[in-house]
């Protein structure tokens, strides 16, 4: 399960739900906070890493990208893929959460 942060207005508190849009319990809120947690989206973004970096071992300027599929449709793991300098090809799911269109143009 990942999580997505929203500014909750009036009292612009911020608080997170969970990938069907729902708000997170104050208790689950407070161990994301801190970092005390684990899933899906940052498992995956450790093995992303560590197998880009695996490759671009000996040859840096090696074009990568990454194929995953509707689990990881979510813009942590766009801007975590970006931020390695790679490319991905997702597939989104029907009723994905973002509002932003994320595109890499392969040369």
């Amino acid at each position: 399960m990942y999580y997505n942060l929203i500014e909750n207005k009036p009292d612009n508190e911020q608080v997170l739900l969970d990938s069907k849009g729902k708000i997170i319990s104050k208790d689950k809120q407070d161990i994301v906070s801190v970092a005390e947690h684990t899933n899906g989206v940052i498992i995956a973004k450790k093995h992303i890493k560590s197998g880009s970096e695996a490759l671009k071992k000996t040859n840096p300027n090696r074009a990568i990208c990454h194929i995953l599929d509707q689990e990881y449709d979510n813009e942590t793991i766009f801007e975590h893929i970006t931020a390695l300098k790679d490319s991905f090809v997702i597939r989104l799911k029907l009723n994905c959460l973002s509002n932003l269109l994320y595109f890499k143009h392969f040369r």
